[in-house]
């Protein structure tokens, strides 16, 4: 060896780099330096054996051998996996002379770390897209079983896992409810129902913790936790990772992968954290859904099916067509004058008992009946005979007897048809004579303010003229019943009722003008009247430099399902150009059926132009899923059926307390109105409503009363 040679070898043992020469024929090591030494652990001398057995650990030369590719005048730079040593080289390579051998030497340095940064970015970036695909899963499914389906299956394809599962808790015991298995893996999830939660006891820690409880091998299981051991190699498990399923801080479950590359296994926590709060978002939602469609098509008073399942069973039967339909209309008569005599618990008492008799009679398989108001029943019979349907109709005339002054006393409209008819004209009909039974029951009581006098000169409001003329007359009032925090009980709003002045000096409430006026197709224009008046009167107020509570305006559902509404009412708002923090929109009854694609579309433009929504009477008659699952509307009041026996009711409470939960968790603010004692309050303060209205704080009162009590209290100078 040359005395150059012999300086360069020198200068190359002292490199931190691993360095090696070899010849280039024969593959022959001339020579490797001291840091290669040490980490192939080399004691002996390497002169005379192959490159590709020392470095590579190979038999025969490497298919990937760069000898072809060098030269004297320069490196060859390239990269390369070490399989033997499991680390990441870069490599120059470079021609020598060597005692008159042609020669390579290599620098080998070593970029594991950078290569190992590079695919923890690379899994991050693809974790994260892998979550979103599964988030879009979750999102746009119809169901939540399809979703979960779908996302377990991205996961153990993403994860090249062999089987992903979610555990569900149930009392003390824990199911297997869903389950994705790889190709040629066994299904378990049958045999893993029932299974004491106790089981998974050890991994509680970690879950509580929000972190994900991991076995990288379960050998180390077989003697501290034995049972957990045999049930977990049964299922041929070697390794896991568990994320827990929690919904308000409250474990419910956790999502389990089986058998991931070991690798990646610590690496997998945070992907499943994020996966698993999407997932129990998406099953709070369905198990809202299921709640919510609960109460959406039953009565809670009477237990019949209620105005959102007549609207769905009409629109079927529109639909798929039928042999022949019979219809009825029932209206119980003096509601309102029976629950002022003897209380609304009775008058409730007599309600259920009206659907009981008309449930009796058509009991029957293929009859559905429905109380789609307050005091009216609709019964459905689809594919009856005439004989039939006339022989149900005489039993219930002569089942409910006519008695004048009680609650027993009812009017009743009916038809039937044969197939081909159009459903909304039979509707109508049976509905029309329905009515025309209701005026001869009123003009048959004697002339008093309730009845003959006042119905008569109602009826006329029919007429568009004479409700234009008796609307400009100032014939109707505005009174403002106040609703309260329930923190405190002070004022943080009104709503504005309408009542009707006769001729004769007696006021007129709502419930013997409002039902004719949207059959009448009329009810626009006093809903927009009040809506002008309390505008007018807020800008009066402003002006006065009173501090003014928000006002909520009752609108009709025949009223606001208009194409053109809320143009009608932007400019309706425009003439006074109010805060529109101050007005607030409530949806109220209609007897339409309306379209509620339409519907639900225009309620969202009525949002989207700045205005509160309000939906009236959940509970009783529009309990509407599409609007609540929507969240287009700001307030759910809760109609005072609910509230009137809440107290004695557990039903009643844990229907009232699931609603609260749910639209606390979408921020949505809950009033409930009717309440009429002491105990109604204790029992709403424990439901957790966020605003009160009812007679025990006060009654609807005239303007001048309103103003006084609470706008002049605003500044220190009236009642509170």
């Amino acid at each position: 060896m040359n005395a150059v040679n012999f300086n360069m070898l020198a200068l190359l043992d002292e490199l931190s780099e691993l360095v090696y020469i070899s010849d280039v024929d024969t593959y022959e090591m001339i020579f490797i330096n001291e840091s290669a030494k040490s980490f192939f652990s080399i004691n002996t001398d390497v002169c005379g054996r192959k490159c590709y057995e020392v470095l590579q650990g190979r038999s025969s030369p490497c298919s990937f051998c760069t000898n072809a590719k060098l030269s004297h005048d320069k490196f060859y730079t390239w990269e390369i996996y070490n399989r033997k040593v499991s680390r990441h080289y870069l490599l120059k390579d470079k021609l020598i002379s060597w005692n008159g051998r042609e020669a390579r030497l290599e620098i080998a340095f070593d970029i594991t770390e950078k290569e190992n940064q590079k695919d923890t970015l690379k899994n991050a970036l693809d974790a994260e897209v892998a979550v979103l695909n599964c988030v879009k899963v979750l999102t746009e499914a119809e169901s939540y079983s399809e979703a979960v389906s779908k996302v377990l299956e991205n996961v153990g394809l993403f994860l090249a896992a062999e089987r992903t599962y979610i555990f569900e808790i149930r009392d003390k015991l824990i199911d297997n409810t869903y389950e994705w298995c790889a190709p040629g893996v066994s299904p378990q999830i049958d045999n893993l129902q029932g299974l004491p939660v106790g089981l998974i006891s050890f991994w509680r820690e970690s879950f509580d913790a929000g972190q994900c409880f991991v076995i990288t091998d379960i050998e180390e299981l077989r003697e501290a936790r034995r049972d957990e051991y045999e049930i977990l190699r049964a299922q041929k498990i070697r390794s896991l990772i568990a994320a827990p399923l929690v919904v308000d801080g409250r474990l419910i479950g956790y999502l389990g992968v089986d058998n991931p590359p070991a690798a990646r296994i610590l690496h997998l926590s945070p992907l499943l954290i994020t996966l698993t709060n999407f997932i129990t978002g998406t099953m709070q939602r369905s198990l809202y859904q299921r709640r919510l469609e609960e109460l959406s098509y039953n009565d809670m008073l009477t237990g019949l099916h209620n105005r959102n399942a007549f609207i769905r069973d009409v629109e079927s039967l529109s639909k798929n067509g039928f042999e022949s339909l019979g219809i009825i209309y029932v209206d119980v008569n003096g509601l309102k004058k029976y629950n002022d005599e003897y209380g609304h618990a009775a008058g409730d008492l007599a309600l259920v008992k009206m659907a009981k008799t008309v449930e009796s009679v058509f009991h029957e398989k293929g009859n559905s009946t429905y109380r789609i108001g307050g005091d009216e029943f609709v019964v459905l019979s689809p594919n009856s005979s005439e004989e039939y349907f006339n022989a149900l109709v005489a039993k219930l005339k002569a089942k409910i007897c006519r008695d004048e002054d009680g609650m027993q006393s009812f009017s009743m409209g009916w038809c039937w048809a044969s197939g081909g008819c159009d459903i909304q004209d039979l509707l109508t009909e049976a509905d029309e004579q329905m009515y025309l039974d209701k005026k001869q029951f009123y003009r048959s009581k004697a002339a008093s303010k309730r009845y003959r006098v006042c119905n008569d000169e109602v009826l006329g409001l029919g007429d568009p003229e004479a409700l234009r003329r008796q609307l400009d007359d100032d014939r109707f009032l505005v009174y403002f019943q106040p609703k309260v925090s329930v923190a405190d009980h002070k004022p943080i709003g009104a709503e504005a009722l309408t009542r009707y002045l006769s001729s004769e000096g007696a006021l007129i409430a709502p419930d013997q003008f409002i039902s004719m006026l949207e059959n009448n197709r009329l009810i626009w224009m006093l809903d927009f009247w009040v809506f002008g008046f309390v505008c007018r009167k807020i800008r009066q107020w402003l002006d006065l430099g009173k501090k003014v509570l928000p006002i909520s305006v009752n609108f009709s559902r025949a009223t606001i399902s208009e194409a053109d509404f809320v143009e009608r009412l932007e400019e309706a708002w425009r003439q006074w150009n109010v805060p529109k923090e101050l007005l607030e929109i409530e949806v109220t009854e209609t007897v339409e059926v309306d379209d509620e694609k339409n519907f639900l579309e225009i309620v969202k433009r009525v949002k989207e132009a700045g205005f509160q929504i309000s939906i009236d009477d959940f509970g009783a008659r529009y309990a509407n899923l599409s609007l609540f699952a929507s969240s287009c509307f700001d307030v759910l009041k809760i109609d005072r059926g609910l509230v009137r026996d809440l107290p004695d009711n557990p039903t009643a409470f844990a229907v009232l307390k699931a609603i609260a939960d749910i639209c606390k968790k979408m921020n949505i603010r809950v009033i409930a109105e009717g309440i009429e004692n002491d105990r109604q309050l204790k029992a709403l303060m424990e439901i957790g409503c966020d605003g009160l209205q009812g007679f025990h704080f006060s009654r609807p009162i005239p303007l001048e009363e309103y103003q006084a009590k609470y706008l002049n209290a605003q500044d220190g100078h009236g009642m509170a």
